[in-house]
């Protein structure tokens, strides 16, 4: 008993009991009790006895021998044969023999915990009815396929902890009517396929902190009863549906602790009544959609203290049973300040917590969805703002919250009211860091005609990137438009599909305007490809917050022959989506029909004129040019319709390039404009331009010639934009396209090129302050 713990009042009957109905013919040293419903217990522990008590009393039923010296099971005499239960933890017993224990021909539960034994052999245990066997903190090495089989008919627990075992036999586990088997701090490392198969009635399965790297396939197929498996603190890298077979009754899994990096699609097939999920402390940076398919019971996840900047859309819509969701000291910060409304389709959550997860605003549809939310924890964030309606529609009854980083305009005013009113004092700090004649105030000691918006410092987006269609090969540019009344510089990162571009070639420029910081990102996206396609975004922060551009489409279609009277149709029935020619004059329509069959590189019954279509690409499949598959081909290098046709290139890429937004559109005021380079120059707005004269590229930004669209608005700097180029990302030539469209098979379409699997800080271009 702990020092200074209260012992409780029925522990205190139970030793007066003991002591009161002690036997006169107890052995020394050992003392004699009698518990209730007459049990008798041969208490000798701590004794530094190396053999047994001689002659014990008739009528004793348990035996504890802790913390003594004995190297052998020892031996009762007569009275053996009634023991049920034998504890002799902590003594130095180095083996186990089936004629040591056949005495005990009533025996229950032997606990040996903390000796000496380093192996288990067909031997080591008679036909007895055990049902209870520790043998943990022990040396054992060695599971001798058939070592329990003396014991398979009767034992329910057994417990292997803190042993030396490496590798588990097959067969050896042959146990059918065993419930809980402890596995914890072994030296395991593979799990091989149907090592467990033959124990029917397991519950629970304990491997926690082994060095457990692979689970083959079917490692646990058999345990078709198994509510809890628990595999922490091992190096488990991923979670797929193959080690999982078979294991659909499982309740609990826990692997937190590992260094699990995916989920594979499609890895719980077979857990369904999976109720609660564990992957904390794992190395997890994306959940794509398919990552919690088929988890409509789950009840609690842990997904805390991983790196996971990436959610896929729609990740938690199918957990509609869920109750608790932690994520904390993750970097989904997007995910809350991007009105996404993430936590859609969780109906039943009542607790979340994202503390540490560097959000700095929360959005009106946050939360949406969690309408029956009660306990949530935004603690550890540094929030700047929250939208007086993001908690409206919540039953809060816990709210936590610790922030010095308040934007206190009259966007703010609700707050304080909120908190008292709702009796959330005691779990909230909130302090004002803006405006300057707030700072440090707590938001409860302002008086309401104090939140004023005299200035809007968080960027507004003005301009939003735009949908586009655009051909196979050709250059496409998107831009957005931010503001901001503060001096704090605005950095700016673009994102395809929820995936930040870290190699993205990128334009930044910024100029003031009647007392307000404009700021311009660019993103060029060089000879596009079928893997471009996605929705674009671009994200403006600066000290104050982020705000996010609506997401634009981009679509890329690519080029096929036909009849001028081609006709095709598109998705359900498999057809091909072409645009018709009136390629040479630069016009070109939609027409549904039925396309023509052709050879690569011909229409069929001859050359006609060329269309542009969705040619050969679905289902984020990339099918190549063949005869088979592809009679609607891409014009290539030494396509014989283009020596047939002289100059038809050369007047399709006239006809149909597309014209880029000009940079003169998007500057207003040319003599204050300010033109930035990718590595982060702080530019002052009272040095003239001539002074941003250091840097020049060494040719025009699409290539050989000069582009007219990057020519310098009048009264601007003469000298071009400095931009962030990648080598890799115009590397797109003749010598891909031959690749792509070699052979007849579909591609799995790859993650975009552009996009970073590795988590690390994208590219910023900041303005200068």
């Amino acid at each position: 008993m702990a020092e200074g713990w209260p012992i409780p009042s029925a522990l205190v009957f139970v030793l007066l009991s003991l002591s009161a109905w002690a036997l006169e013919s107890c052995p020394a040293p050992c003392s004699c009790l009698k518990g209730q419903d007459e049990v008798y217990i041969l208490d000798c522990n701590r004794k530094r006895l190396s053999a047994a008590p001689v002659d014990p009393p008739e009528g004793i039923i348990q035996v504890t021998m802790n913390h003594n010296e004995l190297t052998v099971l020892p031996f009762l005499g007569d009275v053996s044969s009634n023991i049920t239960s034998l504890s002799l933890v902590h003594n130095r017993i180095s083996a186990l023999s089936m004629y040591q224990l056949q005495p005990y021909v009533s025996l229950e539960t032997l606990d040996l915990t903390s000796n000496s034994i380093t192996e288990l052999n067909v031997g080591s245990f008679p036909s007895m009815q055990l049902k209870y066997l520790n043998l943990s903190n022990n040396r054992i090495s060695v599971l001798e396929p058939g070592c329990f089989e003396n014991i398979s008919s009767s034992l329910l627990v057994l417990k292997l902890n803190r042993n030396r075992l490496a590798m588990l036999p097959s067969k050896v586990f042959k146990l059918p009517l065993l419930q809980f088997l402890e596995l914890k701090r072994n030296k395991i490392k593979i799990v091989d396929s149907l090592t467990f198969k033959g124990m029917d009635s397991l519950k629970s399965l304990k491997m926690q902190r082994n060095s457990i790297t692979k689970l083959m396939d079917g490692a646990f197929f058999g345990l078709n009863n198994i509510e809890e498996l628990e595999l922490e603190h091992n190096n488990l890298t991923e979670v797929n549906k193959g080690w999982l077979y078979g294991l659909r009754m499982l309740r609990i899994l826990r692997v937190s602790q590992n260094t699990v990096g995916i989920i594979r699609p499609d890895a719980w097939e077979f857990c369904q009544k999976l109720e609660e999920l564990d992957l904390s402390f794992n190395h997890l940076t994306r959940l794509e959609e398919t990552a919690f398919v088929g988890l409509g019971l789950l009840d609690s996840l842990n997904l805390g203290e991983n790196s996971i900047s990436h959610l896929g859309e729609g990740v938690f819509s199918g957990l509609t049973s869920l109750r608790t969701l932690d994520i904390r000291n993750n970097e989904i910060s997007w995910a809350i300040e991007d009105s996404i409304g993430v936590f859609v389709g969780m109906k039943k959550l009542n607790s979340l917590i994202i503390q540490r997860n560097k959000i700095k605003s929360i959005t009106k549809k946050a939360f949406e969805g969690l309408d029956e939310l009660e306990h949530l924890d935004l603690s550890k964030n540094g929030i700047m703002s929250i939208h007086p309606e993001a908690m409206s529609h919540m039953k809060l009854k816990e709210f936590v919250l610790n922030t010095s980083s308040l934007l206190c305009d009259c966007h703010m005013q609700w707050l304080g009211p909120w908190l008292t009113e709702n009796s959330f004092l005691q779990s909230v700090s909130a302090v004002c860091a803006h405006p300057a004649s707030l700072l440090a105030h707590n938001v409860l000691s302002v008086g309401p005609q104090e939140f004023v918006c005299d200035d809007f410092p968080k960027p507004r987006i003005t301009t939003h990137p735009e949908t586009y269609e655009a051909l196979r090969g050709n250059n496409v540019t998107l831009s957005c438009v931010a503001s901001s009344s503060s001096d704090s510089p605005m950095t700016t990162a673009w994102r395809k599909d929820g995936e930040v571009l870290y190699d993205a070639e990128v334009q930044n420029y910024a100029r003031y305007q009647e007392g307000e910081l404009i700021y311009t990102a660019v993103l060029h996206l060089l000879n596009a490809n079928f893997t471009d396609e996605g929705r674009y975004q671009c994200v403006v922060s600066n000290h104050f917050g982020s705000n996010y551009s609506n997401r634009a489409k981009l679509t890329v279609n690519g080029v096929c022959y036909g009849d001028t009277g081609s006709e095709v149709e598109t998705e359900g029935s498999g057809m091909l989506h072409c645009r018709v020619g009136s390629l040479f004059t630069g016009r070109s329509s939609f027409h549904p029909g039925e396309p023509r069959e052709g050879l690569a590189g011909h229409p069929a019954g001859g050359a006609g004129p060329l269309v542009i279509c969705s040619d050969c690409y679905d289902n984020a499949n990339i099918y190549s040019r063949t005869r088979e598959y592809c009679p609607y081909a891409y014009l290539g290098e030494d396509d014989p319709l283009d020596k047939s046709i002289p100059g038809l290139k050369e007047s399709f890429g006239e006809h149909t390039q597309h014209d880029a937004t000009p940079l003169d559109s998007l500057i207003s005021n040319h003599n204050s404009s300010i033109f930035l380079t990718p590595h982060d120059k702080r530019l002052s707005s009272h040095t003239p331009p001539e002074h941003y004269a250091n840097d020049s590229l060494s040719r025009s930004f699409w290539g050989e010639g000069e582009d007219p669209s990057l020519r310098a608005p009048p009264g601007a700097s003469p000298h071009p934009v400095t931009v962030h180029r990648t080598p890799h990302l115009a590397a797109d030539g003749p010598e891909e396209q031959r690749e792509a469209e070699s052979d007849c098979f579909p591609r799995q379409s790859t993650q975009d090129h552009r996009s970073a699997s590795n988590r690390t800080n994208p590219q910023e271009h900041t303005a200068p302050s």
